[in-house]
Order: structure tokens, then C-alpha cells, then sequence
């Protein structure tokens, strides 16, 4: 929260001397914010335990796109199914942040301590909200527009879903 709320905030409100149009602030803020986010899922990936974990999340996730597609689950059915899952939990919190940062960006409170306090007592509420959305995204059938929605937490699936080896897969089927 500190590292995709705070600084692009504060690199905002310093840039604010230099750039006049509020519209580029927004803009630098939102693609700062985001930048964050991706360095700061890339940076877990250092830690030997956490790619290990990652590992197994990719696993599980190639169970359960084997069974949605009525294959039978077993190791060359799973091996051969993707790990990347269009309703896992990082594809809700990649579109809580992201729809969060967007409406930031039409949200303008020029006072630094009025747009931080915003932004906390918004996070309960937006993070509701977007689960709704989110459960109602989850339901769409396979196809352009469930693609279109969940393109955000697919990409952040790159960090936190790794290619499992055997022993990984055989854990997951169990």
C-alpha cells in the first residue's frame, strides 16, 4: 500500500513544481504506481522459498484448468494444461489495483494529506465493490471479453504462477 499509494504520490506532488498540466501529473502517478506493483511482485521472486511457492500456485492452477476442461486428471493431461487461471486471486487483486489507480486518476484532491486520507478510508469500499464486479466477471463464458477483463492479472500471473516440475504436479493432482 506504502509503495503504489505513497510514493507516486509524493513523486506527483514534487513534479508538480515543474509539469502544469494536472492531467500529466495523473498520468505520471498512474504509470508510476503501476510500474511499482510490477517491480515489487518481480522483486518476491529473489526468494528462493517464494518461487518454490509459486511453483506449486502454477500446479494447482494447471489442475484445475484440466479439470474445467472435463480432461482427465492425470500428469499428461495436467502437464499439458496452462498455468495461468483467468478467476485466481491475483487476477482480483491486480484489478482492484488497477481499477483503484484509473479512478484515482479522475479522483483530483490537490491537497497531499486530503488524497492520502482518501485513499485509505477508499480501499474498504473499493475493495468490496470490485469483488462484486469481480465475482460477475468470473461468470462470463470463455472468450473476448473474459480475456479482455482478466488481461491485467494474467500478466501479474507471470509472477506469481511458475512452471512446476513432477513432483510439483503430482502434489497438486493429489
Amino acid at each position: 500500500l506504502f509503495f503504489v499509494t505513497v510514493l507516486p504520490i509524493a513523486l506527483s506532488h514534487f513534479l508538480e513544481r515543474y509539469i502544469i498540466n494536472r492531467s500529466v501529473i495523473h498520468i505520471i502517478e498512474f504509470a508510476a504506481s503501476v510500474f511499482i506493483m510490477v517491480v515489487y511482485l518481480a522483486s518476491f521472486l529473489l526468494f528462493k522459498d517464494v518461487r518454490r511457492m509459486m511453483k506449486y500456485h502454477g500446479a494447482e492452477h494447471m489442475c484445475i484448468n484440466c479439470i474445467e476442461r472435463g480432461r482427465k486428471l492425470n500428469y499428461k493431461n495436467v502437464a499439458s494444461s496452462s498455468r495461468f487461471f483467468p478467476r485466481c486471486t491475483t487476477n482480483y487483486i491486480a484489478f482492484c489495483v488497477l481499477l483503484s489507480i484509473i479512478l484515482f486518476v479522475f479522483v483530483r484532491i490537490d491537497s497531499v494529506p486530503l488524497r492520502l486520507l482518501f485513499r485509505l478510508l477508499y480501499i474498504p469500499l473499493a475493495t468490496g465493490l470490485f469483488y462484486e464486479l469481480y465475482v460477475l466477471i468470473s461468470f462470463l463464458p470463455d472468450g473476448p471479453l473474459l480475456k479482455i477483463l482478466s488481461a491485467p492479472g494474467m500478466f501479474f500471473q507471470l509472477y506469481s504462477t511458475l512452471k512446476p516440475d513432477d513432483e510439483m504436479i503430482a502434489t497438486a493432482m493429489a
